[in-house]
C-alpha cells in the first residue's frame, strides 16, 4: 500500500504547452476568435503504473485543442472545440480531432447588476472550481487535477453534456453570486459507459442513457480572495444485461443505477498562494429485475 502512493508522491511529471490566440482580422471578419493549445507531458513514475506505462517513462500525455468563438449577433455567439487528446493506455484515445464542445449562446438580459444566459448544444458541465476550464492546460493549478475530483478514465462525461444550461449572475457589493441549471445527456461511447459502470471493456449489454440534471451554485467575494461552489448532480443510467447462453433472449437481466452527487469546493487566495478544499459524495441506488 506504501509502495502504491510513495510512488504518485515521487513521480516525475514535465508539461511543455503552447498557446495561441487571434481576431481573424485577416479572414475580414472580427467578429471571429480562433484560438488553440499544444501540451506535451511526460510521466515517470517509481513504484507503479499510473495513466499507463510510466514505471519506463512515458510521453503518452498529449493534447491538442482548436477552438473557435463567433460573435453572430449581440445577443448570439456560437463556441466550438475540437480536440486531439492520447492520455495513457486508454482504448478510447481517439486518431483523429473530436467535437470537444459546440454550443449556441444567447444572452437573454444584460443589466448592471444581473445576467441571464442559455446556451443549447455540447455545454460544458459546472462541476467544481476547474471542470469548466480542464480542457485548457494552462489553467490547471498542476499538471494533473487530483483524479479523485477530476478523473481522467471519466473525463469526456464530466466536461460537457448534450443538453442545455441557464446560466445566471448577480452582481452585489456584498459579492458576485452565480446560478447554474445544467440537463442533458453523456456524450460517452458505448464503450466508454460499459466500461465506467462493469470495469469490463467487453461485457455484454446495453446502455439507455437518461437525462442528467445539475445545480451549481457559485459565489466571489468583492476582492477576489475568496470562492465558494456548490453543485448538485442528478443521473440515472440504464443497463441491460446480454444473457448468450438463453437463445433468441438478449436482455435477461435489467439494472437502474441512479446517483446523486454533491460536491463543495472552498478557494482562498493569498498573495503567491492558493488554498483549495473540496469534497465530493455520491449516493447510488441499484435496481435490478428480470
Amino acid at each position: 500500500m506504501f509502495s502504491r502512493f510513495s510512488s504518485l508522491a515521487l513521480a516525475i511529471s514535465i508539461v511543455a504547452s503552447v498557446f495561441v490566440s487571434t481576431q481573424a482580422n485577416a479572414f475580414g471578419n472580427d467578429r471571429l476568435s480562433i484560438g488553440g493549445f499544444l501540451s506535451q507531458g511526460y510521466i515517470h513514475t517509481s513504484g507503479n503504473n499510473f495513466l499507463g506505462n510510466t514505471l519506463d517513462g512515458s510521453f503518452d500525455f498529449t493534447e491538442a485543442g482548436l477552438n473557435l468563438h463567433y460573435q453572430a449577433h449581440e445577443r448570439a455567439s456560437i463556441s466550438v472545440q475540437l480536440l486531439h487528446r492520447d492520455v495513457g493506455d486508454f482504448e478510447y484515445n481517439g486518431d483523429n480531432l473530436a467535437l470537444d464542445y459546440g454550443f449556441a449562446g444567447f444572452s437573454l438580459l444584460t443589466m448592471e447588476t444581473i445576467e441571464v444566459g442559455l446556451k443549447l448544444g455540447r455545454v460544458k458541465v459546472p462541476l467544481g472550481l476547474y471542470n469548466e476550464t480542464r480542457d485548457v492546460p494552462s489553467t490547471k493549478p498542476g499538471v494533473l487535477l487530483p483524479l479523485i475530483m477530476y478523473s481522467e478514465y471519466d473525463r469526456n462525461n464530466q466536461l460537457a453534456l448534450n443538453g442545455g444550461s441557464l446560466d445566471t449572475q448577480f452582481r452585489s457589493r456584498f459579492g458576485d453570486f452565480r446560478i447554474n441549471f445544467t440537463r442533458g445527456k453523456m456524450q460517452l461511447s458505448h464503450k466508454e459507459l460499459i466500461t465506467g459502470i462493469t470495469g469490463d471493456t467487453y461485457y455484454p449489454g446495453k446502455i439507455d442513457q437518461q437525462m442528467n440534471s445539475i445545480l451549481n451554485l457559485i459565489y466571489f467575494s468583492p476582492d477576489g480572495s475568496l470562492r465558494l461552489s456548490s453543485t448538485l448532480i442528478d443521473t440515472t443510467t440504464h443497463f441491460y444485461y446480454y444473457i448468450d447462453s438463453v437463445p433468441n433472449f438478449l436482455y435477461e437481466f435489467f439494472a437502474g443505477y441512479k446517483h446523486f452527487s454533491r460536491v463543495q469546493s472552498v478557494a482562498w487566495y493569498r498573495q503567491n498562494w492558493a488554498w483549495v478544499f473540496e469534497y465530493a459524495q455520491t449516493d447510488i441506488e441499484e435496481n435490478t429485475y428480470m
